[in-house]
């Protein structure tokens, strides 16, 4: 089950970077770029919830083939959220790294270790893509000026267009800002689901 939710990440941080990485002379290309970030924040928010959840009630099996057992033998989702019904699906801190872990000691899940290391690892784009995603959605001073900090970090001119941040290289050379938080957040589910 860890299997497919790991899966299920990776197929759809794939689609997301096609959408990132096509290119169109058209003003709604901005507007797919900048929903690309949101989608990629919102499905990282799922899976750190998807697995934490399951890994409570499911059994599933980690990558490297484990069967996680159940906590206080919980045996279904209606089980799960009567325990623990502040953990529910509009929680809104899956996607917060240090939230996530709280959640997942506090469930007491077998496979914690595991998870929150794969959560904590680093280098995380966590906290850029929260800051990037709040400017896209929330577009004031207090995220621009985060948005700033993002652009000085990785060395594009002041004056760039938040979107372009995103298709900016990450290293001379590399690959561009959004490919490398995709490829940081694989690896980070990969290890969560091992």
């Amino acid at each position: 089950m860890l299997t497919y939710l790991y899966n299920k990440f990776y197929k759809e941080t794939e689609l997301l970077l096609r959408y990132m990485l096509s290119s169109s002379p058209h003003d709604y290309d901005r507007f797919t770029k900048e929903m690309c970030v949101i989608r990629l924040s919102d499905a990282w928010a799922r899976y750190c919830r998807n697995i934490v959840v399951l890994s409570s009630y499911a059994q599933p099996y980690t990558l490297t083939g484990i069967r996680i057992p159940r906590v206080q033998n919980l045996r279904t989702y209606s089980e799960f959220m009567q325990a623990f019904p502040n953990y529910g699906p509009r929680w809104n801190g899956w996607g917060n790294p240090i939230k996530t872990i709280q959640a997942a000691r506090n469930i007491g899940i077998s496979n914690f270790q595991q998870i929150s290391m794969g959560i904590a690892l680093t280098p995380s784009p966590l906290d850029s893509l929260r800051d990037i995603r709040n400017f896209f959605a929330h577009r004031n001073i207090k995220t621009a000026q985060a948005v700033r900090v993002i652009a000085a970090s990785v060395n594009a001119p002041i004056n760039i267009r938040p979107v372009d941040i995103l298709l900016f290289p990450s290293s001379p050379g590399g690959a561009s800002v959004f490919e490398l938080w995709v490829h940081q957040l694989r690896n980070m589910a990969r290890i969560c689901a091992e």
